[in-house]
């Protein structure tokens, strides 16, 4: 038996035996903290990840600085917030990873626009995402990455990654047209896992 089964069983309990008590709102569910943080001589009591992951930002963020190849800085409210944007858009990426490729996925996040309103915008879309890819990647998971026309209409556009996955190859990202781009250019796109 664990804690849930208890607490389960007790409100069955209340629910059959005491139905007043829980219909004025009497009853309350006592949840402990997921984690007890300690620092210096502070210690506090945190209930989710995301509560934690917010501490340790503001932990981080104290007299931490961001100094840019030009020279200027970002601190303050301003890298809060830049760190904040990037422990979402992971927190993204690591939802969709078991869709969509996840370094496809970086390297949108990166500033790749996926276009597909037309043949040539595909495969310079395409082209771009593969240069992209191998800045990062070594030769086994550098995937290859095609601008496809299904069918006779233009509409019918395709962007395909495969890499070659143990013994096989895996098709690791498809999306298809008409008017598919990044979140940037306004539009919205589509890809589904293909296996």
């Amino acid at each position: 038996m664990d804690g849930s089964h208890i607490r389960t069983l007790l409100l069955t309990f209340f629910y059959r035996q005491m139905p007043d008590i829980i219909e004025r709102g009497h009853v309350y569910i006592a949840q402990p903290p997921l984690y007890k943080i300690k620092h210096g001589k502070e210690e506090r009591y945190i209930k989710d990840d995301n509560e934690l992951n917010a501490y340790l930002l503001r932990l981080a963020m104290e007299k931490a600085a961001l100094v840019n190849p030009d020279g200027s800085e970002v601190a303050g409210d301003a890298l809060t917030e830049l760190a904040r944007q990037y422990q979402l858009a992971e927190a993204v990426i690591g939802r969709l990873a078991r869709i969509v490729d996840s370094d496809a996925l970086r390297a949108i996040a990166d500033g790749i626009e996926l276009d597909l309103d037309s043949a040539a915008a595909a495969e310079a879309s395409a082209t771009a995402l593969k240069a992209k890819l191998s800045l990062r990647l070594i030769y086994p998971r550098r995937p290859s990455v095609q601008a496809r026309q299904q069918g006779a209409q233009e509409s019918a556009l395709t962007l395909s990654l495969c890499r070659i996955a143990r013994s096989g190859l895996k098709g690791l990202l498809r999306s298809q047209g008409p008017a598919r781009k990044t979140p940037q250019s306004g539009a919205h796109r589509s890809r589904q896992k293909t296996l």
